[in-house]
């Protein structure tokens, strides 16, 4: 118990772990606050017109629920068509008003017809069963029908209760919530395990009486137990967050009167369900904690350590997404630990998993897989403990000691070892060297796929591109009356009962064009006489605003990787006394890393965006950079700067955040003197930043 009061009490002095734990906790709060505040675009509208349609709803019985309904949504759609009175109401108003409602209508329509939802499932299923298709008794398709109509036989005669379903879904499906759970993972690992290591402290486990096997079994105990009280902090942040501002509803309803979870195959409650949904997700946690003490029990380097991270992140979020449902390999879809954090899922439908022909139940597959991996991963972990400490940390092996000798032979410049330093021993250059190459092949497979609006846009865009000339009025309103002339024609072919059927298809494929045409309109209209056109599909494209904000992430993660030991190298290896002997030395340091960094920000930076804007350019045939951004939806406030001057001014930008996180990572290395350290502050600053210019953008 000495050790375990030790270890806790160390972990709670540490101000900056702490803090940047405490952090987690605001910072999830606060972002579920400004998600309440956000466009619902499965409503297409904002989720205080749902929240309100609901309170109006509480009112009334089940039974003239529907029918009240029906009847607000005419009341808005004579809104719009009188406007004149509609009693000073804004268009904006209606329009939110009749999307809530249409929201609310589907959520009643479906618990409504629960019954004979039902019934149809397993008509679908028996046609399945009994097609010539599936025929075969090993196919898997034909065994999954036979098995789900039984999954939902005991969920007959349920009776649910329509609801406001945002607080259980706000509590439960924020997904930055599993993003602040696994950053406090994280965090604990590179505490107890990392940091340790760096300092050199972590040898002195093997004087112990009971050597490193004890304290490893301590210390992965603290982290599990750590991500235990995550889970709880956490989500008891989301719960009393939903509770105050949307209210969970009746706990007694069945899970099925929730939107989205229509196809649940469990008949349990609301109340439930939220006990369960914390239970597995403290497994996950436990799971996902075994996971990170075993990749920095086996990190030799900081740096290491946080790649290794990433990389199983990355595979892991690729496992969950890419696979295809059906397939054998469909396992490692559900065996990682995307699948793990997303607990709710398991809970909204049931879907099957081939196992050699044989359908499984995913959760099943799941507990299995969570079960295996969290055992041997702490056993590994406790066993690699002793391993790890008992390593020589103060002595070079005999090929990094002949690096040493050649790098030291003869005589260089200072620049040249800062930046050997720097780009070499500290990984900065391989970290930018693997993201411009990463760069290059998502640029050079990037793919413009159009839609059919899209396709038939581009048509009209290339006629009409450039400059308002009255010849391209005429044939935008030439265009207009012969779609009109087509309607005029589809619609008396439609009246005709004898009409001819080839030929009303053949109108309706010439009618295809017709939205593209209202966006040529409606551009047209935009821009006025003296605008010019402009293609918005490719313009759009190549300056997306959420593209620009997702490199910005992209890019301050690589700056964290990269610089994040660039200051404490001279800590690390007690060589400030040396710099201290010469005269100016600290300083000509300095300036030769701060060169250096400069320099490999902005060329990193101006290289990345070269690549994405040359290949969007030749994907989407844009040829010129001068046309000014007012032209372009989303952009009116640009003015008169083109679209060059746009992505150059994004450049510079990603540049001097660039250097400004270099300016954070010195100061954390002034302070902490440690790697570690650093990379906490600096990778929390960087998440921060980037968080910042997602809201705001």
């Amino acid at each position: 118990m000495e050790l375990w009061r030790f270890e806790w009490k160390k972990l709670w002095k540490n101000r900056i772990v702490t803090g940047l734990i405490f952090g987690c906790f605001i910072l999830n709060i606060l972002l579920l606050f400004w998600q309440t505040g956000r466009y619902d675009a499965a409503g297409r509208c904002f989720p205080d017109s749902i929240k309100k349609v609901y309170q109006e709803l509480s009112c009334i019985s089940g039974e003239k629920q529907k029918e009240w309904l029906e009847d607000e949504i005419k009341k808005t759609d004579r809104m719009g068509e009188e406007f004149s009175a509609s009693k000073g109401m804004a268009p904006e108003a209606v329009y939110e008003r009749k999307n809530a409602l249409n929201y609310v209508f589907a959520h009643v329509t479906d618990a409504n017809q629960y019954e004979a939802y039902l019934q149809e499932m397993k008509k679908q299923a028996k046609r399945i069963s009994s097609s010539s298709l599936f025929s075969e008794e090993d196919l898997f398709s034909k065994r999954n029908a036979e098995l789900i109509p039984e999954k939902y036989d005991h969920l007959k005669g349920l009776i649910l209760k329509p609801e406001n379903s945002q607080g259980v879904r706000l509590a439960v499906e924020t997904k930055t919530t599993d993003l602040f759970l696994a950053a406090i993972v994280f965090l604990l690992s590179y505490f107890f395990i990392c940091m340790e290591r760096e300092e050199g402290t972590m040898a002195f486990a093997g004087t112990a009486k009971y050597g490193g096997k004890r304290l490893g079994k301590i210390k992965i105990g603290l982290i599990l137990a750590g991500s235990l009280l995550g889970v709880l902090f956490l989500y008891a942040g989301n719960f009393l967050t939903a509770q105050s501002v949307y209210g969970f509803g009746s706990f007694g309803r069945w899970i099925q009167s929730v939107d989205g979870y229509l196809k649940s195959p469990w008949k349990i409650s609301v109340g439930a369900y939220l006990i369960w949904f914390l239970i597995g997700k403290a497994a996950a946690a436990l799971v996902l904690s075994a996971a990170s003490i075993w990749i920095a029990l086996h990190g030799k380097s900081v740096l290491r350590t946080s790649a290794a991270f990433l990389f199983l992140m990355a595979l892991e979020y690729g496992l969950s997404v890419n696979m295809f449902p059906g397939l054998f390999w469909n396992l490692l879809r559900w065996c990682n630990l995307f699948s793990f954090l997303r607990t709710e899922r398991f809970f909204q439908s049931y879907e099957t998993v081939n196992v050699f022909g044989h359908p499984v139940f995913s959760m099943h597959i799941c507990l299995f897989a969570a079960g295996l991996l969290f055992l041997l991963a702490v056993w590994s972990c406790i066993r690699s403990y002793e391993r790890v400490s008992r390593n020589r940390y103060a002595k070079l092996s005999g090929r990094k000691r002949f690096r040493r000798k050649k790098v030291l032979k003869g005589g260089h410049s200072l620049l040249y070892y800062e930046g050997y330093k720097i780009f070499f021993t500290g990984g900065a250059g391989f970290v930018a060297a693997v993201y411009l190459l990463l760069q290059f092949f998502s640029c050079s497979g990037e793919r413009a796929y159009f839609t059919l609006d899209e396709l038939y846009y581009k048509n009209y865009i290339g006629k009409l591109e450039g400059e308002v000339t009255r010849e391209k009025i005429d044939f935008i309103e030439a265009e207009g009356q012969r779609i009109f002339g087509i309607e005029q024609k589809l619609s008396e072919l439609e009246r005709d009962a004898a009409g001819n059927l080839e030929r009303t298809e053949g109108l309706r494929r010439q009618l295809s064009c017709k939205t593209a045409y209202e966006r040529i309109l409606s551009q047209a209209e935009g821009i006025g006489e003296t605008g010019v056109f402009l293609d918005e599909v490719g313009y759009t494209y190549l300056l997306g605003k959420e593209r620009q904000a997702h490199q910005m992430g992209e890019l301050l993660l690589v700056w964290v990787l990269a610089f994040h030991g660039a200051f404490v190298m001279e800590e690390t290896a007690r060589a400030t006394a040396l710099l201290h002997s010469v005269s100016y030395g600290r300083r000509q340091v300095r300036r030769k890393k701060w060169a250096l960094l400069i320099a490999c920000v902005t060329f990193v930076c101006t290289a990345a965006d070269l690549m994405s804007a040359g290949y969007r350019m030749k994907e989407q045939g844009i040829l010129d950079l001068g046309a000014a951004l007012r032209y372009l939806p989303g952009f009116e406030q640009w003015g008169g700067i083109s679209a060059g001057g746009y992505l150059a001014g994004m450049c510079a930008f990603k540049i001097l955040m660039g250097i400004c996180l270099c300016g954070v990572i010195f100061l954390s290395s002034k302070r902490a003197k440690n790697a570690v350290v650093s990379l906490l502050l600096s990778g929390s600053a960087a998440g921060a930043l980037y968080l910042g210019i997602w809201v705001l953008w």
